[in-house]
């Protein structure tokens, strides 16, 4: 198969462990796969969708990159992530729109852009049912949000709206009245504030979970989720913020929870996604450029990859029963 896969920038693309697996052991299985970065994309005069792309041989990217047609690929995987790319959020735009052209044309697109423009950000998390997510209030306004952490009465935790790998993620006390102008003035400059009541567990952290297609990611009885432990003095789990991971085990609960979860991404035609929970709440659903299984693998001695490889082939995996 002619696979094609668009991140940030090309050089970094080993420094992301999830996307430089699904890369090798594509091209492992004898696939022909080439890598592009969001600023890559070209739409010729001609109407011609195209990219300046590296070739991915013998393990590594060829420094050359060459024209290549987009329409000229089987599969195409969008492993950006606007979070963490200094191009900026616009940069991530024009690919969801290169890519809804090449998927109306025929190539087969992963994630679905139209289901990543739905979910890409973190009020996406409003599309679950209300019992098992977050009480969540996004705004811009001071105003506004110092109301809902004083409804809260209690901690609240505050983010940006788009941001990931824990980066400006901070707790509020409500008594400490500079505190939410403190938390907020930062993100406020150049994105929208999401606020969540601190929800507290019998265990610091979060629970990762990798959903695939609607279901659990696993490897016959082994589900790929995990802990997300916080560094000492941290409350952040994120491996990016110091944290460190630890085996999760699902209950009986967990996955009847994790089942009406997975009918909101099948719904909604979200193929793979990485979804948090503290405690029974989910607390975010990342869908853009997910990652968490090699780090599962290492903890459970299996592996999710070729799960995740048959997929991309479109074939069902004997491992995912």
């Amino acid at each position: 198969m002619r696979i094609g896969c668009i991140v940030n920038t090309a050089a970094e693309l080993m420094q992301t462990r999830g996307t430089g697996a699904l890369v090798q052991g594509l091209a492992a299985r004898g696939h022909s796969i080439w890598v592009c970065g969001v600023a890559d994309l070209v739409l010729e005069r001609s109407g011609a969708l195209a990219a300046l792309v590296h070739d991915f041989i013998d393990g590594a990217l060829r420094p050359e990159p060459r024209r290549h047609s987009l329409l000229d690929s089987d599969v195409l995987l969008l492993r950006t992530n606007p979070g963490r790319d200094a191009n900026g959020p616009w940069a991530h735009a024009t690919v969801l729109d290169f890519a809804r052209l090449a998927a109306d044309a025929g190539v087969r697109v992963l994630n679905d852009p139209n289901a990543l423009s739905k979910a890409s950000g973190k009020i996406y998390l409003t599309s679950l049912p209300e019992d098992i997510r977050a009480p969540t209030c996004i705004a811009r306004d001071i105003d506004v949000l110092r109301r809902f952490i004083d409804d809260v009465a209690g901690p609240v935790v505050v983010k940006p709206l788009h941001g990931s790998r824990g980066d400006r993620v901070c707790i509020v006390d409500p008594a400490d009245t500079e505190a939410p102008e403190t938390a907020i003035g930062p993100i406020v400059a150049n994105d929208y504030v999401v606020a969540q009541p601190f929800i507290t567990d019998s265990h610091p952290g979060d629970k990762r979970m990798l959903f695939l297609d609607g279901a659990l990611l696993r490897h016959g009885e082994t589900i790929a989720a995990m802990r997300r432990l916080p560094a000492d003095g941290d409350f952040r789990g994120n491996l990016h913020a110091g944290g460190h991971a630890a085996p999760y085990r699902l209950s009986a609960d967990d996955h009847l929870r994790a089942a009406r979860v997975g009918e909101v991404l099948k719904r909604d035609g979200i193929w793979l996604a990485a979804v948090d929970w503290v405690g029974d709440r989910v607390i975010e659903v990342n869908v853009s450029s997910p990652g968490g299984w090699p780090t599962a693998e290492a903890l459970y001695g299996v592996e999710f990859t070729p799960q995740l490889l048959d997929a991309v082939e479109g074939r069902e995996s004997n491992s995912t029963q």
